[in-house]
């Protein structure tokens, strides 16, 4: 039976998309400043770009892969490089992770893990 459910936004119980850009950098081989303009991260994130969408549930991931391979004008055969690399960056969770589950799974349902001030 499921007793709770946490919703991480990225970047709290698994790193999300931070640090993509080099990883990507070095398999493709394009430089970091044209995949971060790509995908819409910093130093080049603004509300409204491609990654804020994505972040905000504005378009979905395919789409944001079809933006990032038409704006660096990779082929479309990429996309499985795109999505090897991107998926790579959720499978290791941070050292702190087991614990933080594992109290907050102690305070019982519906306990938020972040409380309003």
């Amino acid at each position: 039976m499921i007793n709770s459910v946490i919703f991480d936004l990225s970047e709290v119980l698994l790193p999300g998309l931070m640090g993509v850009e080099h990883r990507l950098a070095q398999r493709i081989g394009l430089p970091v400043d044209t995949i971060t303009q790509a995908l819409g991260s910093r130093p080049h994130y603004r509300v409204g770009n491609v990654l804020d969408n994505l972040m905000t549930g504005r378009i979905s991931y395919e789409h944001c892969r079809t933006a990032f391979l038409r704006t660096t004008g990779l082929p479309e055969s990429s996309a499985r490089l795109f999505d090897e690399q991107c998926r790579s960056m959720w499978a290791t969770p941070y050292d702190y992770t087991e614990e933080l589950v594992a109290t907050v799974a102690a305070q019982g349902p519906g306990v938020p893990l972040v409380r309003p001030l």
